[in-house]
């Protein structure tokens, strides 16, 4: 996973010349764990991210867990919208955000504190 910790933050960014927090799942699933999901062309406030396992209609096979395991989603929401996504690893998540740039972190650190709710989806 260290290559990853290389990639700068990118606002729609969706390759290792830059990624945002969708980006980096999108990579992270295809490359380590043979799993695709849509290559979203934006991810503007997460409503994008909430379509792509929206039950109704999914955009991928995706189901819904209680407990996580690697190459599982995580979505973190603040109020009722996802708002942030990232990839579980070894009993944390590697996820990007705007300031920080990839990071490895434990589930219940301060800064996923910060989200009032999180789902674990298994693609």
């Amino acid at each position: 996973m260290d290559r990853y910790f290389q990639i700068p933050y990118l606002k729609n960014g969706r390759t290792k010349e830059g990624a945002d927090c969708y980006g980096l799942a999108y990579i992270i699933l295809h490359e380590v764990f043979g799993k695709d999901i849509p290559e979203l062309a934006k991810v503007i406030d997460g409503r994008e991210v909430s379509l792509v396992i929206d039950v109704s209609r999914p955009l991928v096979d995706a189901t819904q867990v209680e407990t996580p395991v690697d190459g599982d989603l995580v979505l973190f929401f603040k109020g009722q919208v996802p708002a942030h996504i990232g990839v579980i690893w070894n009993k944390g998540i590697i996820h990007t955000s705007e300031f920080r740039g990839v990071v490895y972190e434990k589930l219940n650190s301060p800064y996923l504190k910060r989200f009032n709710k999180r789902e674990y989806y298994r693609v």
